[in-house]
């Protein structure tokens, strides 16, 4: 106990508090187990060994329980307050490329650096979390904003689902776009990006993890990047249709050859057919169809 009590071996999954507690807690347990079988034993727990022994035992025991209660302690000081502050960040945030988070105010700023946006949920939320459940099963008094915090934590994960989900799709065809096709586009994305789409400034300054609307939030933004979906698709068949004019074109033969000049009519009817580029008004007629 004395060895490791500063860095004790952790169960698999369990926090650092609850683990640190629970450890100490198992030492207590078998050493326990260990001075009842001595105490069934009259001819050992009657002698100075034993009652040397029974002493130890009594001392260890102190000594982890005020381990225990010293870890618990310090936890509980600060966690209601942090807790708070965790509760109160902004669903969204903004990430540079050096890997480096913006402040709120300077996020949507930041995109147009190639910040990438992501879903703002502390790992240390989740750990806090954590923490309190186990801390809970083991009979300790965990804060109430602590507790209230954790007795919701299936809600909060629903909403890391569903703006995760928002996000991914929003990803995505952000990357589907060519340079050009951002540059054309650039008009919709801003719109896709204000209070008429995601409106990503609420997301990033006004919405916390307190906040009653981000079911309503997701479901609005993913259907502003439905719409933009839908106008990057009709400008890529756009742009597909004019490729394969512009390959047809560059193939046919605008200019016959001189011996093509003394051909029959009958073959140059043929050749007329088969390299003839198509008129501009059949190419517009076809634009107008998309």
């Amino acid at each position: 106990f004395e060895e490791h009590q500063e860095a004790p071996p952790l169960s698999k999954n369990l926090p650092p508090v609850a683990g640190a507690i629970g450890w100490a807690h198992s030492l207590f347990q078998r050493i326990r187990r260990t001075m009842q079988r001595l105490t069934q034993m009259d001819e050992l727990a009657s002698t100075d060994e034993g009652a040397e022994a029974s002493a130890r035992f009594i001392a260890v025991s102190k000594a982890i329980r005020r381990y225990e209660l010293r870890l618990f302690d310090e936890w509980r000081e600060g966690v209601g307050a942090r807790a708070v502050v965790l509760l109160n960040k902004p669903i969204l945030k903004a990430t540079l490329p050096s890997g480096a988070d913006t402040e709120p105010e300077r996020a949507l700023d930041a995109l147009r650096e190639g910040a990438t946006i992501s879903v703002n949920f502390d790992p240390e939320l989740s750990q806090l979390m954590r923490e309190s459940r186990y801390l809970g099963r083991m009979g300790f008094a965990v804060p109430e904003t602590a507790l209230n915090a954790t007795l919701q934590e299936d809600k909060y994960h629903s909403y890391r689902e569903a703006l995760g989900g928002m996000l991914d799709s929003y990803k995505s065809v952000m990357s589907s776009l060519e340079p050009v096709e951002s540059a054309l586009l650039a008009g919709l994305v801003a719109e896709m990006h204000s209070e008429r789409g995601i409106d990503l400034a609420r997301g990033f300054r006004l919405l916390n993890w307190n906040s009653l609307s981000i079911p309503e939030y997701c479901d609005t933004g993913l259907r502003a990047i439905n719409r933009f979906h839908g106008e990057v698709k009709g400008v890529k068949k756009n742009a597909s249709i004019i490729r394969g004019v512009v390959r047809a074109i560059a193939s046919a033969e605008l200019f016959k050859p001189a011996a093509a000049a003394t051909a029959s009519p009958a073959s140059a009817g043929s050749h007329h057919q088969h390299h003839d580029p198509p008129e501009l008004s059949e190419l517009l007629d076809e634009l107008e169809k998309h």
